[in-house]
C-alpha cells in the first residue's frame, strides 16, 4: 500500500526560484526544506492509499483520459500567503478557468470509487498554492512573513502538466507524466 497524489510540477523559472526560495528560508531561519521531499509543485487532488496495481491502472487510466480534455493554459503566482501559522506558500491567482480545469479533473477523479473525498480542502474550497515551509514553522511564522513581504513574488507559468506521484520513504516520487497540449 503506498500513498499517490495528483500534483502540476513547476518549471522554468519559477521551478528554480521556488528551490532558491526554499533553500533560503530554510537556512535563515532553521526550518525545513519541503524541496528535499517533493518537486515545488501545486496538488491538484490527494488520491490517497492504492493498495494494489489493478486500482494503480484504474487512477491512471482515468487520468489518462481527462488530461485529453484540458489545454494547457497560463496560471500567475502572485505573492506569499499562509494557511494559519502552519504553512507558507507562493500564493496562485484563483481565476475561472483555472478553476473551470480543476473542476474537470476533480469531478472524475472522485468517480473512482477508492479516491476520498477531502471537500474541507478541495472542490470550491481549493486554494492552489507552492509550499514554501511548514509544519516547523510556527514559533518563527511572524519573522518568516515579515522577511518574505519584502520580495515581490510574480509569475506566469504554463499550466502544462499532471504529475502522479507516489510517496516513497517519505519523498515523493513521479510515477508518470501527462504533458498538457
Amino acid at each position: 500500500m503506498a500513498k499517490y497524489c495528483l500534483v502540476y510540477v513547476l518549471e522554468g523559472k519559477a521551478k528554480t526560484y521556488h528551490i532558491a526560495l526554499t533553500k533560503e528560508i530554510s537556512k535563515k531561519f532553521k526550518v525545513k526544506n519541503p524541496s528535499k521531499r517533493v518537486a515545488p509543485h501545486l496538488t491538484i487532488k490527494e488520491i490517497g492509499n492504492i493498495t494494489n496495481k489493478k486500482q494503480l491502472l484504474e487512477v491512471i487510466s482515468k487520468i489518462d483520459e481527462v488530461s485529453k480534455k484540458i489545454k494547457k493554459f497560463n496560471v500567475q503566482l502572485n505573492g506569499i500567503n499562509c494557511f494559519g501559522k502552519d504553512v507558507i506558500f507562493l500564493d496562485v491567482k484563483k481565476t475561472k478557468r483555472l478553476m473551470k480545469n480543476y473542476e474537470k479533473v476533480y469531478l472524475d477523479l472522485i468517480k473512482v470509487k477508492f479516491i476520498p473525498k477531502i471537500s474541507k480542502f478541495e472542490g470550491k474550497n481549493m486554494h492552489f498554492h507552492a509550499t514554501l515551509c511548514a509544519f516547523d514553522i510556527k514559533d518563527k511564522f511572524d519573522k518568516i512573513m515579515q522577511y518574505l513581504a519584502k520580495k515581490n513574488i510574480t509569475y506566469k507559468i504554463s499550466f502544462n502538466n499532471f504529475v502522479l506521484k507516489k510517496k516513497v520513504k517519505n519523498i515523493w516520487k513521479p510515477i508518470k507524466i501527462w504533458r498538457l497540449k
